[in-house]
Formats: structure tokens, C-alpha cells, sequence
């Protein structure tokens, strides 16, 4: 279901993206990354083994980085860079103290740091309101697609989450301080994209509380109804 998410979007995306920033000077190349962006989000709702999940979200990020910093200049980049390479730091110590045999809160605890922070959740949420100087398409991407990275990696993560109270607790808690926020903020913002922003940041609150809670069918379908919606 995710990888006809993922490829529904794509399809939609990339043409848009082609025909939309045709005749810019950086056209060409933030198609391109756009295009790695979905296809990396894709394999990362299909990676079986650890390594090549983690392999698939460092490769997220750096697309994702580059779309910021061609069409969005240093003020989209480098919120991106602090909070998106946090997230990558927190999901492969995660997966190194996994490979040494080390399963409890620790590794549970970093798996949902670094959902959250992908999902652009408080504190992070600066990173997807950088993304405001970026082309739509980017926009699209980045709603539709990179941020629900973290759903699709806390729902794939749910059995081993789900067996820590405290990474469950912590779920909830980063989760529904989401949802208050993005909701208030979005209700106070009178630019259109920026409503979107903290649109999309309430949501995915609202879909890790369902994962939170242990309703993991509730969260795809919420996580899905969002890609297609937002993107």
C-alpha cells in the first residue's frame, strides 16, 4: 500500500515538476532530485533488512537536501540540514545498537526520535517551514512523500516500538504535542502554504498517536489519505 502511495505520487509529481520549472536554471537538476526523493521514500516502504532501510533514508535525506538548497536557497537548506541529518544520526545509532544485539528502550527510543523529527514534529517543525522558499513541486514532494517517511518507518518499527512502554509513551506524548500545534498554528497563519505546513504537522501527530496507540491500520490509512491529499 505504501509503494502505491509512493509511485501514485511520483507519477503525479515529476511531470508536473518538469513541465512547472521548465526554463529555470536549476530545472533540470531539482526534477532530478525530486525524482530520487520519491523513488528513495519507495524503497524505503519496501526495505527488508536494516541496513538497506537505513541505506534508503540517508539517501531520502540527501535528495531531499539538495531539492531544499536548489530551489529554496540556504534559508529552506538549512533548517533541513540540522533537523533531517539529526534524524539520520538517531535512526543508524538505532540500527547499530540493533546489529549488537541491544533491542530495549534505547534502540526503540532513537527509532521514534527520528520518526518525529522526519515528521517534522516540535522542535523540528522549522525545517519543513524553510521548505516555504522552495517551488511547489518540492512542496509537494516533501508533504506528500519525505515526510511521511517517519510514519512508514515507525509503522514498519511498530513490534519492536511497541515492546518499550517508554518509547510508546514518548510516541505519544511528541505526537500529541504535534497535533496541538500544528492545529493552533495552522488556524493563525494567513499564507496559504504555511497553512499547509502546519496542516501537514498536525497530521502527522495525529498518525503517530495512531501508532502510538497500536492501531497501525489506522495510521496507513490516515498516512495514505494525507500523501494523496496534501501532495
Amino acid at each position: 500500500v505504501l509503494l502505491v502511495l509512493v509511485v501514485g505520487i511520483a507519477a503525479a509529481v515529476v511531470p508536473f515538476a518538469h513541465r512547472s520549472l521548465r526554463g529555470d536554471r536549476h530545472g533540470t537538476a531539482l526534477t532530478m532530485a525530486l525524482g530520487a526523493m520519491l523513488a528513495t521514500t519507495a524503497l524505503l516502504a519496501v526495505a527488508g533488512p536494516l541496513w538497506m532501510l537505513g541505506l534508503a533514508w540517508s539517501a531520502s535525506t540527501v535528495a531531499t537536501l539538495v531539492a531544499l538548497g536548489l530551489g529554496g536557497g540556504v534559508r529552506a537548506l538549512l533548517p533541513g540540514a540540522v533537523w533531517l541529518v539529526a534524524a539520520d544520526v538517531a535512526l543508524w545509532a538505532a540500527i547499530v545498537l540493533m546489529s549488537l544485539g541491544a533491542e530495549g528502550d534505547a534502540a526503540a527510543l532513537l527509532f521514534v526520535i527520528a520518526a518525529v523529527l522526519r515528521c517534522a514534529l516540535p522542535p523540528a517543525q522549522s525545517w519543513l517551514v524553510g521548505s516555504l522558499y522552495a517551488p511547489t513541486p518540492v512542496s509537494a514532494a516533501l508533504h506528500g512523500g519525505i515526510v511521511n517517511g517517519g510514519g512508514i518507518l515507525v509503522i514498519t518499527q511498530l513490534p519492536l516500538i511497541g515492546e518499550s512502554a517508554l518509547a510508546s509513551l514518548a510516541l505519544s506524548l511528541l505526537a500529541a504535542v504535534g497535533l496541538l500545534v500544528g492545529v493552533t498554528a495552522s488556524l493563525v497563519r494567513t499564507d496559504v502554504k504555511g497553512r499547509l505546513v502546519m496542516s501537514t504537522v498536525a497530521q502527522m501527530g495525529f498518525m503517530l498517536l495512531c501508532a502510538a496507540l497500536g492501531l497501525a491500520a489506522a495510521a496507513l490509512v490516515h498516512l495514505v489519505a494525507h500523501g494523496l491529499y496534501k501532495s
